[in-house]
């Protein structure tokens, strides 16, 4: 015998490798995938078998090790001493062990009550005080056949019925070889009769089953439970009909009998289902109903069922039905008078003695029978705790009834039908509230369409059954549409069936609503959609324009179609969004869509209404994808995407939106419910929680504007709506409905359920974090049912009896949670709300609803109604840095943002962590802290510390100085104190090996101080990004990778940056202005800067305007906003069409953003006082427009420049735009605060040319026409023309005074006197003159003195 298990289960494939060391290799989540083989020569066949896993053994069968030993085949290791017991696996927790021993001996047997045990002797009890010849002794015996005989769950009968059993050498089994025995009455051993049986003997007759009874002739009573027939009918209420209870006549009808042995014709049972405890079928029949429904343990095996139909005509049937069942107890409780309350002295009362006086039942509120032509069994073949393939039809031993793989029913489920499958038969099965009857059929189902005759109980062949003839039985055809080969699921539905001469449809399954087919609509502007039309009988799909001859419709061939408002004419009226099935003999509402515990998302081509592959080339087909989730063949439009081949994703919209192919984004952040470039869907603002379309699985997102519902499966990913409103904590979710589940009584839990337990799921939410994620864990509803919801199942919850290391995980008595293994835990609901650390190197009890897996280190939250784990728990902590505590004996989470006046328990010191947030995430950091009296190492890679003394120097940055000041670089002047109050700062510093924040050599690590702590900020920084660091008076670019920050040295444009929290103004992270999250929250747009960085990492804050998208953003000197402004109230201002005021009350002559990548310079006159680009400030401005930003352009000093007055535009001067552009030449001075004077001077442009203040070149006449001077030294050689140009020996000169000129060659600074009257300097006495080698110009603000 070898252990294999599957390695690989790709289509087509089924690769298994040996196990050779299952108690070192294998692990509880591996047992689905173990199977059992007997191997020779090569050859292999798979049996079935037991393994030791985990503390416990399992039962292999169907490539499937996960299996629970049933009852019947395990027995306790006391108990392994019968015959019976026999090749049982012995219980135990230590290893795995069969029931070898056949013939234990239990020496205080008694032979006066122990019939089929051994007494002291090695005899075995035969009949009361009568014992066969010791073991080992050949012959044949009879034995008393009761309750009492170890045979009885061999075969079963009642009466007088005798057993014939054999003896030999080696065992002792049920002698079959006999017919007619004499039997003699002192030892009961029995020789075949030869004659007549001699004095001492009695005669025995026996059937083939070693059953035997005394006499000659004797009839040998059967085996099965079934009501006997009336003995001459029960025509009159007052014939004699022996003793009889209940009787069943020639007329099928089942009739009780009075106490005066007479039948009750008035009596005759109703229409349903009837329950008796048959035991004696002449003398003793009870029916058990509803009030009544309840048995003693050993009275199962006389059950019988029978069914009434409405002519009240009965048959007996097999099914399952539910029952309080007492159990006698055979010796007395230890604790007897503590308990005797819990007990019954009969089958009503509670026992009211504590005396223990026989006979005691317990009582079981949830036993659940198969009821049997042969009686009703509680285990067995037809009972199973899970639900693959083979357990359809089986129930569990809580009531759930599995109908296919993966899919069940809860019994109580009221007036449902259903044809169930495992592959190899098949059962008709209908439910009511009190039971389930279970036929099994004839026949072979089919995937598609199946009818089914509910009268004779077999499936019609439909397709070679007339018109006439099925229209002859049509009050008892119902139509089923079935997936035989993967899901084995059969489904009640409707449509049109192609029978052996026409077309006919089967409208639902109440009596005489099934008719012929019509075909005799016209599928045109005015057809009737889901109709069969008269164009060969096919069904109308989309409607002609004028006729068919445009119009779609579909065939009886293989396809799936979505009709959106079938007409009334149609068999289909009433489903809204159907998805029908065709194929060559049927249409078919395909209500096997949405059946897997959920709405099936499903892509349908609007040109053809057909469902679209995925996964293949659909660009073709781009604009026509529509996104349908369908539950029971009905769909609803919904949104999402599709998968095509490669990295093409196509977005499916809503109803008007054609679908189109999505451009991928390259990080979660800020992007959920959006593909990435690598095929993932995100779920969360973190990528490494995104997911792929290949699994399916249910998600809750966020989209940023509300809870979303998602259903992935291969190549979609489907996003819907969520009825009712997500919740703080635990939320009960319906996922086949994606609705939220109030908290209630536990009727409404089943009702919003719909009795199936499967649908419901547990999600943790945070809706100011606008995060859910799935959970599992503990729940009660508000009238005190308690149900467990774990990865595998969802139940009602069993108690453990006590809390101890092999309990761990579960809740005890009380409800309590068996946190950390030790009797005093006492945790429940409501009484000790908080999260609490589940976290233990003991392993996990099997069974607890939080995880299969041990070595667990999980936050379980206990709030009001749930105790479940809080997957979110480091997700959702406060913004900032959060210092957490575990309490040493209660496992309590304390943590808190501000531990300055807080002193932490020593106990606790060494489960302290740190962890830093944003408003995205969650980051664990290390570094330092201080408590109101200490200072703590919380060290990355060693166990936390105090520190209790300080460095002298700081040689070793990283540590704390004196006073605990850290050390950011070596020299002792700049360390830095804890911070005492909300201030925030943060520090790039070199830190060595061995340091607290990383534990290795670390250059240009960020380190954050705020109050109490300095950590490692290494949770407000993302990989790859850009960041804006103030440092002292200078802002710097830097990038973060694998830790560090790193200086920019490359120039980066103007972009849009926003501080990373409001307290700290000296580190910005970039700001995405496109993002909802952002533009639509003042707040955040408030924190939003500008800043413009060149190549050696250096960055100016700029102030201006900024777009993103369609959207305008004020980012200005005096406040940040969203443009919203319609109206030119001020010069300057921004409108929201994205127009520059440059004339007050003129909306229509504004500025614009430049185009693509051009830079325009735009001149503003007379900017208002109070404005965006220099705050509070009036006069000439110089911005700088982009396709993305108006910012103000600070040219500080003078500038030569042409200005367009039409446009406002200013360009370079270049040569030659005195001649070409004289009205444009200007000359401005503007200073460091961005106001700007147009001055007047000199332009060189070939030669020299006035520049009056307004603006506009000259060449030089009149007043200020070049002078001829005679010297350039001396007293008034410039006289009379102070502040023209003078020629002089070849070479220009301007004259300052009359007594002073300069030699134009020469650049520099100078001062002039009083220019001479109308000259273009004059009135700008003693003014600084700044002189280039092109131009001469008034700086407008320094005056000097001669």
């Amino acid at each position: 015998m070898k252990t294999y298990q599957k390695i690989d289960n790709k289509e087509g494939t089924n690769i298994l490798k040996e196990v050779t060391d299952i108690a070192n290799d294998i692990h509880l989540v591996d047992l689905s995938t173990l199977s059992l083989f007997q191997c020779e020569g090569g050859r292999c066949a798979e049996m079935q078998g037991y393994v030791f896993v985990g503390g416990k053994i399992h039962k292999c069968n169907n490539g499937n090790c996960s299996n629970d030993v049933p009852a019947e085949e395990k027995v306790t290791a006391e108990a392994c001493n019968a015959l019976t017991a026999v090749g049982k696996v012995i219980e135990t927790s230590t290893k795995i062990q069969l029931c070898e021993n056949c013939i234990k001996m239990d020496t205080t047997a008694n032979c006066a009550t122990d019939i089929g045990k051994f007494n002291s002797d090695k005899k075995l009890c035969l009949a009361a005080n009568k014992a066969s010849a010791a073991i080992g002794t050949n012959g044949s015996y009879i034995m008393s056949y009761d309750r009492n005989s170890a045979f009885w769950s061999i075969l079963k009968t009642s009466g007088t019925t005798k057993l014939l059993i054999k003896m030999d050498t080696e065992s002792i089994t049920v002698d079959t070889s006999m017919t007619s025995i004499c039997v003699n009455d002192d030892t009961l051993a029995a020789t075949a009769k030869s004659g007549s049986c001699a004095t001492g003997s009695t005669e025995y007759t026996c059937n083939t089953s070693g059953l035997c009874i005394q006499g000659g002739s004797a009839l040998v009573q059967s085996t099965e439970k079934k009501l006997e027939a009336c003995h001459a009918g029960c025509s009159g209420e007052t014939t004699e009909r022996g003793t009889k209870t209940y009787c069943i006549d020639t007329d099928k009808k089942i009739y009780p009998i009075d106490d005066q042995n007479k039948c009750k014709g008035s009596g005759v049972l109703a229409e349903g289902a009837h329950l008796f405890k048959i035991s004696n079928p002449a003398s003793d029949i009870t029916e058990i109903t509803k009030t009544t429904g309840k048995i003693i343990s050993t009275e199962a095996e006389d059950l019988a069922l029978y069914q009434c139909n409405s002519s009240k005509e009965c048959k007996q049937v097999e099914g399952y039905v539910k029952l309080v069942t007492y159990t006698e107890l055979q010796n007395e409780p230890s604790n007897w008078a503590s308990i005797y309350t819990s007990y019954y002295s009969d089958t009503s009362d509670a026992a009211a003695s504590t005396t223990w006086t026989p006979p005691v039942y317990s009582k079981n509120e949830n036993s659940y029978y198969y009821v049997t032509k042969n009686g009703a069994l509680s285990t067995g073949s037809s009972f199973s705790s899970t639900c693959n393939a083979s357990d359809v039809g089986k129930i569990s031993s809580s009531g759930v009834i599995c109908i296919s793989s993966g899919k069940t029913v809860n019994f109580g489920t009221n007036a449902k039908q259903y044809l169930v499958t495992n592959g190899s038969a098949q059962w008709y099965m209908e439910f009511n509230t009190d039971y389930i009857i279970k036929t099994q059929i004839s026949g072979t189902l089919v995937s598609g369409a199946n009818v089914f005759n509910t009268e004779k109980l077999e499936l019609v062949n439909y397709s070679s059954t007339s018109n006439e003839n099925l229209t002859a039985a049509k009050n008892n055809l119902v139509l089923y549409n079935c997936d035989v080969s993967v899901g084995k699921l059969c489904l009640q539905s409707i449509g049109y069936i192609k029978s052996s001469d026409g077309k006919f449809e089967i409208s639902d399954n109440n009596p005489g609503t099934k008719n012929k087919a019509s075909t005799g609509y016209e599928c045109n502007t005015s057809g009737k959609l889901g109709a069969l039309s008269n164009n060969a009988a096919k069904l109308c799909v989309i409607k002609g324009t004028s006729n068919e001859n445009d119009a779609k419709l579909a065939e009886f061939d293989n396809g799936y179609y979505y009709i959106a408002s079938p007409a009334t004419e149609s068999i289909f009226t009433g489903k809204t969004g159907a998805i029908v099935r065709t194929a060559d003999t049927f249409m078919i509402l395909d209500n096997l869509f949405g059946n897997s515990g959920a709405k099936t998302p499903v892509v349908i081509n609007t040109d053809t209404m057909k469902e679209q592959s995925v996964g293949i080339d659909l660009e073709s087909n781009s604009g026509k994808l529509k996104l349908y989730e369908c539950a029971e063949g009905q769909c609803t439009l919904t949104v999402g995407f599709i998968h095509g081949t490669g990295s093409n994703y196509y977005e499916a919209k809503a109803s008007t939106t054609a679908s189109a192919k999505f451009t991928l984004i390259t990080s979660c952040a800020k992007n959920v419910g959006k593909m990435k470039t690598d095929g993932k869907f995100c779920i969360s603002s973190v990528d490494e929680e995104a997911v792929p379309l290949t699994t399916n699985n249910d998600y809750i997102i966020h989209d940023g504007t509300d809870f979303k519902y998602v259903r992935i499966v291969e190549n979609i990913a489907s996003i819907g709506s969520i009825t009712e409103t997500i919740t703080d904590g635990v939320n009960r979710i319906n996922t086949e409905t994606a609705t939220v589940i109030a908290h209630g009584t536990n009727d409404a839990l089943k009702t919003a359920l719909s009795d199936d337990f499967s649908k419901l799921a547990l999600y943790y939410c945070d809706t100011g974090k606008e995060i859910c994620k799935r959970t599992y864990g503990y729940f009660k509803t508000s009238d005190s049912t308690y149900y467990s919801v774990s990865p595998t199942e969802t139940s009602v919850l069993s108690l453990a009896s006590s809390c101890s290391s092999s309990n761990i995980g579960l809740l005890f008595t009380g409800y309590k949670l068996c946190l950390t293994g030790a009797a005093g835990d006492n945790l429940t609901f409501g009484t000790n709300n908080g999260n609490y650390q589940l976290k233990s190197a003991l392993p996990i009890a099997e069974g607890n609803a939080f995880s299969p897996e041990n070595n667990l280190d999980l936050v379980i939250e206990i709030a009001a109604n749930t105790i479940a784990v809080n997957p979110i728990y480091y997700r959702t902590l406060s913004e900032g840095i959060n210092i957490l505590y575990v309490g040493a004996t209660d496992k309590k989470i304390t943590d808190s943002t501000d531990i300055s006046g807080a002193t932490i328990p020593a106990t606790d010191v060494p489960s302290i962590q740190i962890y830093g947030c944003t408003d995205s995430k969650c980051v664990r950091t290390y570094g330092y802290i201080q408590d109101a009296a200490k200072k703590y190492a919380i060290k990355n890679g060693a166990a936390n510390a105090e520190v209790s003394s300080a460095v002298a120097n700081c040689n070793t940055i990283g540590l704390l100085y004196t006073d605990f000041k850290l050390c950011v670089d070596s020299n002792t002047a700049n360390v830095v104190a804890f911070i005492a109050d909300t201030a925030i700062g943060n520090y790039i510093i070199n830190a060595p090996a061995d340091n607290v924040f990383t534990n290795t050599a670390s250059n240009s690590i960020l380190i954050r101080a705020s109050k109490s702590v300095f950590v490692l900020n290494n949770f407000e920084v993302e990989e790859g990004e850009k960041y804006i660091l103030k440092e002292g008076n200078d802002y710097h670019q830097y990038s973060y990778s694998s830790g560090l920050m790193t200086k920019v040295t490359s120039a980066t444009d103007v972009g849009s940056y926003d501080l990373i929290t409001s307290t700290d103004d000296t580190f910005y992270r970039v700001a995405d202005l496109t993002d909802t999250s952002i533009y639509a929250d003042s707040a955040k747009v408030a924190k939003v800067a500008l800043f413009d960085c060149d190549a050696n990492g250096a960055c100016t804050q700029e102030y201006g305007y900024y777009k993103a998208d369609s959207r305008y953003f004020k980012i200005g000197a005096d406040s940040n906003a969203l443009v919203d402004s319609t109206q030119c109230s001020a010069i300057g201002l921004l409108l929201n069409t994205g127009k520059l005021c440059i004339t007050s009350g003129s909306e229509t002559t504004g500025l614009d953003f430049a185009t693509g990548n051009n830079i325009i310079e735009y001149l503003i006159s007379d900017l208002a006082s109070t404005n965006a680009f220099i705050g509070s400030g009036t006069g000439i401005a110089i911005v700088k427009a982009t396709a993305n930003y108006i910012i103000l352009e600070k040219k500080v000093g003078i500038s030569l420049l042409k200005f367009d007055s039409t446009t406002s535009i200013l360009t370079d001067f270049t040569a030659g735009d005195c001649t070409s552009n004289p009205t444009k030449v200007t000359l401005l001075d503007c200073k460091s605060t961005g106001i700007c004077t147009k001055v007047p001077g000199f332009v060189k442009d070939t030669n020299y040319y006035t520049v009056a203040a307004s603006g506009g070149a000259s060449a030089l006449s009149g007043d200020n026409a070049e002078v001829t001077l005679e010297a350039v030294t001396g007293t008034d050689h410039c006289k009379d023309n102070v502040g023209k140009i003078g020629a002089y020996s070849g070479k220009k000169y301007l004259c300052l005074t009359a007594d002073l000129s300069i030699d134009l060659s020469t650049t520099g600074n100078f001062v002039i006197g009083t220019p001479t009257a109308n000259t273009i300097l004059a009135g700008n006495t003693n003014k600084m003159l700044i002189v280039t080698d092109t131009y001469i110009a008034v700086d407008s603000t320094v005056t000097g003195t001669f």
